[in-house]
């Protein structure tokens, strides 16, 4: 299985503005635990932003997914 190259971007949830520039992720589903079982890139899409925006503290930011791709 390859990797998965995911560039996400934090937004302030009340007024939608970015906190900063787009972030850019290697995501290899082999060693990294919380992607075992993704399939598709939808699936890496949604796991990554519900990682990132189920955190149990108050949301102070919106972790909004730009692209995802699959890398070697």
């Amino acid at each position: 299985m390859s990797k998965v190259q995911i560039i996400a971007v934090s937004c302030d949830p009340k007024t939608g503005e970015r906190n900063c520039r787009p972030r850019t992720e290697i995501i290899d589903p082999i060693t990294n635990e919380l992607f075992r079982g993704c399939v598709t890139l939808t699936d890496f899409a949604e796991r990554y932003m519900h990682f990132w925006n189920r955190l149990p503290t108050v949301q102070k930011e919106m972790v909004l997914v730009h692209s995802v791709r699959w890398v070697e």
